[in-house]
């Protein structure tokens, strides 16, 4: 049985022996003859794990950049698949405590890991509103209409001259514009189109024909001479100024005042029968610039010329300066004789005065202090002993020890280095130098006082090898943890958006009354924090900025005036002028009759006629804000008594006698007609044509009137 476990130890023995050949590692066998029986395995040197390869099967960014407001930055996350590797060896633990290397294993994993980036958000949202400017106003397709009478009246108007009458109309009119959504990104999309309505007053014109008498020109008479209203005033300030002119110097001054002025003209109307009456008083009114002067005596005070008091006495400025050497010096007297030593120095002195100002009223003032300043050579004195010494010996003094010359040199690092050990942990360093070194003693010469002086040193030198030690704490950094900074303040992003009507409209609250109006808008917010990267040392890096955001609601106001009409009184149009209704009624006879009038004389027939007329006026609503509509019409009625006139011709006949008027030869004349003998209506007229051969050889006309 001992054969058969040597035979196995010394085959195991065998199997290590080959295996360190290759790992200068030493088979283990108990100092019993024994073999060492595995108790398990170790892992040692595990390295860290790298990434191997990229990141892939990322997740899509999120949030989305379309989900967040458009310009707002934040922060987008994603999760990607890292693929890791990392090396380990791995020992044989036998059960003696020995271990073997056994192999070097690779290991794999995958992790999941989170990248983030800033991005700006997208989604677009409605920021305001933009309309575009109103269009034309557009007359409604009814047309005018609550016209008032024509104007001016015809009877207003001088007889004969052409015008223009008018008359005021209602008219509707209407006028449009487009509302825009105005976006974050800077588009624009349609809203609506908002419609503005009014009522505007329209002139109607025609041509008519005045009837009134007028006036034809005007006449001014000539103005008077501007006359003064009451005395000067706003006037300057007296120039120049008393204190500007030589104390006790005589002066005029002057000032410009106002004065109001007025002056008057009548002005008479001239009408077309060449009278006149007093129209009016022009009156005119100026303001002149008058100047006026008075003599005043300067008070400006001058300086007519200096005057200085006496130098003051000479004092000295400081101490001593400048001294020469006290002579004779010690050294040239023989040691312990007593003698008397003296040096020149010098000395600053100075002297002041006042200078005054003698000025034109007799007053002084300070002017200034002059200051004088001299040098003076003074001599100073005391007693001294001879040093004058003598060398009687030498002595030499012992050997210093040794001591460094210089800093250390030639050294090595220390080690270990402090990066290498991990920071906070306290360790030894040492460090290898070379140092030069050197000794002294000291050379003496005896001196006849019994004083010694280094006559001179002698030294000695050696180079040695020095090792310094020193406690050290690693400096190696690494990440213990994150820490957060604190959220910064809410603040606004942008401006409000999303706003509702103001409210109360203004169409609610009585026209031009002040009163506030609010609407609630959305406000976006943001506020950020630091996250950190802590360290072991105690500091702290940036890691990253966290952003949140949040949208509230917030409250606008602003003053408005109230657009609510309402009727605050009535007035009344002008009684338009009297105008006919219907014809003509209960007419007399037309007078005088025709049959009581000469046959064929024209002349003019009057008749009396009723006749009824109406007239009215608009009464109108006034509102608030100074407009008027139409309330209602007022009518009146009266029936005037009328006069027609027409020319009519007579039918009177009335008979006279034919009465010879005159006559004339008429050459050539062959007819004859009878004398008139017939019964003739005054008027009638008649010539007679007598032939005349025998007598004239022609014909004589005869004329006949009926009177």
């Amino acid at each position: 049985m001992q054969y058969k476990k040597s035979i196995i130890a010394l085959s195991l023995c065998s199997a290590f022996a080959v295996a360190n050949t290759n790992t200068n590692f030493m088979a283990i066998i108990d100092i019993e003859n024994t073999v060492a029986q595995k108790a398990g395995t170790k892992e040692k040197n595990i390295t860290p794990w790298v990434n191997e390869g990229g990141e892939y099967s990322c997740s899509t960014w999120t949030p989305n950049v379309n989900t967040i407001d458009y310009g707002i930055v934040f922060e987008q996350s994603q999760n990607c698949n890292q693929n890791q590797k990392r090396t380990k060896d791995i020992y044989t633990v036998y059960n003696t405590g020995a271990e073997v290397y056994e192999k070097t294993v690779t290991e794999f994993q995958t992790i999941t890991t989170t990248n983030k980036q800033d991005n700006t958000g997208t989604k677009n949202f409605k920021e305001n509103q933009r309309a575009d400017p109103w269009g034309e106003w557009i007359d409604d397709k009814d047309g005018n209409y609550d016209c008032e009478i024509w104007n001016p009246d015809t009877s207003t108007v001088n007889y004969g001259e052409s015008f223009t009458q008018t008359r005021d109309c209602k008219l509707d009119q209407d006028r449009y514009r487009d509302v825009y959504d105005v976006w974050a990104d800077g588009t624009e999309t349609y809203n609506s189109t908002e419609q503005e309505s009014r009522t505007i007053s329209d002139t109607e014109s025609q041509s008519a024909v005045g009837s009134k008498n007028y006036i034809v020109t005007t006449r001014n008479d000539s103005w008077v001479d501007w006359e003064d209203v009451n005395g000067h005033y706003a006037c300057n300030t007296w120039n120049p100024n008393v204190n500007t002119i030589d104390y006790g110097k005589s002066f005029t001054q002057t000032r410009d005042c106002s004065q109001d002025q007025t002056r008057y003209r009548n002005v008479y109307d001239v009408w077309a029968d060449g009278t006149e009456t007093l129209n009016t008083v022009d009156v005119e009114n100026k303001t002149i610039t008058e100047t006026e002067s008075q003599i005043a005596v300067g008070t400006k005070n001058f300086k007519e010329n200096e005057r200085a008091d006496p130098w003051s006495n000479w004092t000295d400025t400081g101490s001593h300066y400048d001294c020469g050497t006290w002579s004779p010096a010690p050294s040239t007297i023989n040691y312990g004789q007593s003698f008397t030593q003296s040096r020149n120095c010098s000395q600053n002195q100075s002297r002041t005065r006042d200078v005054y100002d003698v000025w034109a009223d007799g007053s002084e003032t300070l002017n200034r202090t002059e200051k004088d300043t001299q040098t003076i050579n003074e001599n100073e004195s005391r007693s001294a002993t001879g040093s004058k010494n003598y060398i009687t010996g030498t002595r030499t003094g012992n050997w210093s020890g040794w001591s460094d010359s210089g800093n250390q040199y030639n050294c090595s690092s220390w080690s270990p280095s402090a990066s290498t050990v991990n920071l906070g942990s306290t360790f030894e360093q040492t460090q290898s130098c070379k140092q030069n070194q050197t000794r002294t003693r000291t050379v003496y010469n005896l001196w006849a006082d019994g004083t010694e002086t280094v006559k001179n040193t002698e030294t000695g030198s050696q180079t040695i090898t020095e090792t310094n030690k020193r406690n050290a704490t690693g400096t190696k950094n690494y990440i213990t943890g994150t820490s957060y900074g604190s959220w910064s303040s809410w603040t606004d992003k942008n401006g409000h958006y999303s706003c509702g009507s103001w409210s109360p409209a203004t169409s609610t609250i009585n026209y031009g009354q002040s009163f506030t109006q609010t609407r609630s808008c959305k406000q976006d917010q943001t506020r950020s924090r630091t996250v950190y990267n802590d360290w072991a040392d105690g500091s702290k890096t940036v890691k990253t900025t966290e952003t949140d955001t949040k949208t509230i609601n917030e409250n606008e106001s602003k003053s408005a005036t109230g657009t609510k009409n309402y009727v605050t009184s009535t007035a009344y149009g002008s009684w338009s002028s009297w105008s006919d209704s219907g014809g003509q009624y209960s007419c007399s006879s037309w007078s005088p009759s025709t049959s009581t009038i000469e046959q064929g004389v024209r002349f003019t027939q009057n008749q009396s006629c009723k006749q009824n007329q109406t007239r009215s006026r608009t009464v109108y609503n006034v509102w608030a804000d100074g407009t008027q509509t139409y309330k209602s019409t007022e009518n009146q009625s009266q029936t005037i008594n009328e006069t027609n006139s027409r020319t009519a011709t007579g039918t009177k006949v009335v008979y006279g006698t034919w009465v010879k008027t005159g006559s004339r030869s008429t050459p050539g004349c062959f007819q004859t007609d009878p004398k008139p003998t017939w019964s003739c209506k005054i008027g009638e007229s008649y010539t007679q044509y007598e032939d005349g051969r025998g007598d004239y050889g022609g014909c004589l006309e005869t004329y006949w009137s009926c009177q």
